[in-house]
């Protein structure tokens, strides 16, 4: 049989060959939630509402958008998670890389010297190997090391959307702190134009000293609360710079806005469970479960014969351009099954098992974590709306309590006192609504984080990254 005839049988058996190896490979088991581990819905009479991906945009503010931006191109948080995710791929390539045709060429060059007579010899090699895939076990690996890459790129989504719910959050707890200031601030200056009033009347016999003394102390009050207020607003500060990864002593570009933005129109609690799959955290935890589970098959695939093939080409001679003449070529195929090990190969098996399991029920705890945060979320803001109503009702009452003791005082028919405790009173619902108000926005802020969402876009990756920093 001539060698053109033997060549599709020989493809043929190679394709027949091909086909049983695949058939033999293993398969990984997955599992999944049990069905009732998710509901459909939070609330199933109110319809649902998507928010957006960029969510702080929803508060209005350009300067929180301008942070932000800052805050993804300089957080090295989000600058290591980057670089965690370009070693998860470049250990991706090194795995995928066992599967390949592995080359290795060599050259020698030498002089042996026997008494007087001197010898040459020259040499070119070249060695390749192969194994072939019989049970998965390099595509598993190789499985295992591409969704592990998957998990770490959805890690960087989640350390972005973390870092940019503190932020928000930091960046409200400023802009609170200087609205509480700016309201102790113009309470100063009415209770100053109260006691420039008191002491007219003193001086008319129309009021006494304890009633001067008086709004001298609640004034004094007040002014002992700006310290604290603007200790805070500096540690606030110090926290953003941290968070845009400035250096303290940098410059900090912010408005001297002393208002919180609008409250964004109302979430309805018939957010669906399912837009949780946005949330990166639980995309990696299920990356991850998959990607352990293609180990386990990796290591079960490691108790069975390898098939590896070799090849070697070699050239020798004891002249230079002899080189080329002599040559001698070997080719061979082993297979090789692990007989004694310790007990080596089995334990590893095991281990992978059980870190599947663990992978498992880690991402049952993110799922249930999620859905808890998105009820709690949901749950506050209906509550604090609630309390932010009373709280608007309160502070109107305590202005039109106010104002009619202050006629009473005026007309003769009751003391200062009464005064001093409706100031005090509309002074604490003042402070308090802007505190309510700063609390319903941070847990809106709260909410749009749970809810998830890819925050950066893929070409936001930093190209290189400096191992210090540039003079």
């Amino acid at each position: 049989m001539t060698a053109a005839a033997l060549r599709p049988c020989i493809l043929s058996l190679a394709a027949l060959f091909a086909a049983s190896c695949t058939s033999l490979r293993l398969q990984p088991t997955h599992r999944e939630l049990a069905a009732d581990t998710v509901p459909e819905h939070f609330a199933e009479a109110l319809p649902a509402v998507v928010p957006e991906v960029r969510w702080w945009e929803e508060l209005g503010s350009e300067e929180l958008s301008r942070l932000m931006a800052t805050a993804f191109a300089g957080n090295l948080d989000v600058a290591q998670a980057w670089a965690r995710l370009r070693q998860a791929e470049a250990q991706t390539v090194q795995t995928a890389a066992a599967g390949k045709l592995q080359a290795t060429g060599s050259t020698s060059a030498g002089t042996t010297r026997v008494r007087d007579d001197e010898s040459k010899s020259f040499g070119l090699g070249l060695a390749m190997s192969y194994e072939i895939d019989l049970w998965g076990r390099i595509r598993a690996g190789e499985r295992a090391a591409g969704l592990a890459a998957e998990a770490s790129g959805q890690d960087v989504q989640a350390t972005a959307l973390a870092l940019s719910g503190t932020l928000a959050r930091t960046w409200l707890g400023h802009r609170a702190t200087q609205a509480r200031i700016a309201v102790v601030e113009n309470q100063i200056a009415t209770s100053q134009k109260q006691l420039e009033l008191l002491q007219v009347r003193q001086r008319q016999a129309l009021s006494n000293a304890v009633d001067v003394l008086q709004q001298r102390q609640q004034i004094a009050a007040l002014a002992s609360s700006l310290p604290a207020l603007r200790e805070s607003q500096a540690a606030l500060g110090l926290q953003l710079r941290l968070l845009l990864g400035l250096p303290p002593q940098a410059p900090l570009e912010l408005a001297a806005a002393a208002d919180l933005p609008a409250m964004p129109g109302a979430l309805a609690l018939g957010l669906p469970a399912r837009l949780l799959e946005q949330r990166p955290d639980i995309r990696a935890a299920w990356l991850r479960l998959r990607a352990q589970e293609w180990t386990v098959v990796q290591a079960e695939a490691a108790r069975l014969p390898a098939l590896n093939l070799t090849g070697s080409g070699s050239y020798g001679a004891d002249r230079l351009e002899d080189l080329f003449d002599n040559w001698a070529l070997n080719l061979a195929g082993s297979l090789a099954a692990p007989l004694l090990d310790g007990g080596r190969r089995k334990a590893a098996g095991e281990q992978a098992a059980a870190l599947a399991d663990e992978r498992f029920l880690a991402y049952r705890k993110t799922v249930l974590a999620a859905l808890h945060e998105v009820g709690d979320a949901l749950a506050r803001e209906q509550w604090r709306r609630a309390y932010l109503e009373r709280l608007d009702e309160e502070l109107r009452l305590a202005t039109e309590t106010l104002e009619e003791t202050q006629r009473r005082y005026r007309s003769g028919l009751s003391d200062y006192l009464p005064v001093l405790t409706a100031l005090a009173s509309q002074h604490k619902a003042e402070l308090a609504l802007v505190g309510a108000r700063a609390d319903l926005l941070a847990n809106r802020i709260d909410l749009c984080r749970a809810v998830g969402g890819q925050v950066l876009s893929v070409d936001a990756a930093p190209a290189t990254t400096n191992s210090g920093d540039r003079e």
